[in-house]
């Protein structure tokens, strides 16, 4: 019975990276939401453009619902997660008449 219990609480680590490739490392119950992880880095770095930024998985799928809890995503111990500005995508090589 008290296996379950344990299972509600198993922690794995996460690494959130943002720009200059500063990382900020912290332990999560698999059950809590993304929008945790996204406050803690927040947090941790002070940011004040978190509207601007985008969270990125390690293969640069983008995280777009923080409600979902880190085990519904399938986060795994150990994996690390862009919190980067949006910079905006460049049109194509300018041509010159």
């Amino acid at each position: 019975m008290d296996s379950h219990l344990h299972e509600n609480e198993k922690k794995i680590t996460l690494h959130v990276m943002i720009e200059g490739g500063r990382i900020f490392t912290s332990e999560y119950v698999i059950k809590q939401k993304i929008q945790v992880l996204v406050n803690k880095t927040i947090e941790h770095f002070g940011l004040i453009d978190a509207d601007k930024r985008k969270l990125r998985r390690g293969d640069g799928t983008v995280i777009t619902d923080y409600s979902v809890t880190i085990e519904d995503l399938g986060l795994r111990d150990g994996e690390t997660l862009k919190y980067l500005l949006d910079a905006p995508k460049p049109d194509g090589p300018k041509r010159f008449a």
